[in-house]
């Protein structure tokens, strides 16, 4: 839409247009015949700081690359970092289960992206009594997961990490617990992250009667964690699966038939559940990283291990510059 300006300004008048303030500029010699409106500029032209920028509220300097690179614009998402080509190489360390030692933040650090998981839960082991009974044991727990992505600025000169290892499986010469996996730690100033392992499954001994039974699997572990100015996001592990016999008793020369199947192991945030087995078999060990190893079974006096739990790692990705 086109500005209605005044009739027959004279040098130097001023009109006010939404905000915007004109000045006319006299090219008659003073008859105000000719001329032209001209813009004023809002203040002072001129490059804004870093700290004019991050305050917001200037509307008429403008913004270099050397003032974004002073504001924390630069530092405030991972999509920011990536778009302005800042990062220049990414490096992936991976520690594995059982290790455990310093981490040193490197001088060209940008931010970094943190994995944690912990051990997965050992299967339970199985003893039959005797007779033509069954036992079955459930699975073990996946364990829990902590991702963290974090800005160079907000992490600490260096971590100390210490990996979980996976939980045993019950022994296979007694009804036996599988043991809970171990817990994966990062912790430095101002920080302190943990993804804990998940609880071994039940074991059984079984019984010379044949009646439905369950042993119950082991519990998922938890990821927790503190960290300032950093995004947390804690998995639960998944559930080891109960096993179950099941089968009849035949009038009363207590002949007997039915069968038996383990109790899977758990899956963390990985993936993959070791799967159950049938009588007469030990349980899988944990076949990802903090799964939970599957349960034994058996339908003879013989007796089955559980599976041992997938071990725990942690994974620090650095996005450095150029």
């Amino acid at each position: 839409m086109a500005i209605n300006f005044p009739n027959s300004p004279s040098a130097g008048s001023t009109y006010t247009y939404q905000g915007v303030t004109y000045t006319w500029i006299d090219t008659s010699g003073g008859s105000g015949a000719d001329g032209f409106w001209k813009v004023n500029p809002p203040g002072t032209l001129g490059p804004a700081t870093g700290a004019e920028v991050d305050t917001g509220t200037d509307n008429a300097k403008y913004v270099t690359p050397l003032a974004m690179e002073g504001s924390s614009y630069v530092k405030e998402s991972v999509t920011d970092a990536l778009a302005i080509g800042k990062v220049g190489r990414i490096i992936q360390r991976r520690y594995s289960a059982g290790s455990s030692g310093t981490w040193t933040k490197p001088a060209t650090l940008i931010f970094a992206k943190i994995i944690l998981t912990g051990g997965g839960g050992g299967g339970g082991s199985v003893l039959d009594v005797g007779g033509s009974g069954y036992a079955v044991g459930a699975g073990g727990g996946g364990s829990g997961t902590t991702l963290v992505t974090v800005m160079a600025d907000n992490m600490p000169a260096t971590l100390s990490y210490s990996v979980g290892t996976g939980g045993a499986g019950g022994s296979g010469t007694i009804a036996e617990n599988g043991s809970s996996g171990g817990q994966s730690t990062l912790i430095g100033s101002g920080a302190d992250v943990r993804a804990n392992g998940g609880s071994g499954g039940a074991g059984d001994a079984g019984r010379t009667e044949l009646v439905a039974r369950t042993a119950n699997g082991g519990t998922g572990g938890s990821g927790t964690g503190t960290w300032a100015n950093s995004t947390i996001t804690n998995v639960v592990g998944n559930a080891g699966g109960f096993g179950m016999s099941f089968g009849s008793i035949q009038g009363t020369s207590q002949n007997q038939t039915g069968g038996a199947i383990s109790g899977f192991g758990g899956g963390s945030y990985w993936g993959g559940a070791a799967r159950s087995v049938p009588e007469g078999s030990s349980g899988f060990n944990g076949n990802s990283i903090g799964g939970g190893g599957s349960g034994a079974a058996t339908g003879s006096d013989d007796g089955r291990a559980g599976g041992t739990g997938g071990g725990g790692t942690i994974i620090i990705e650095e996005y450095l510059a150029y």
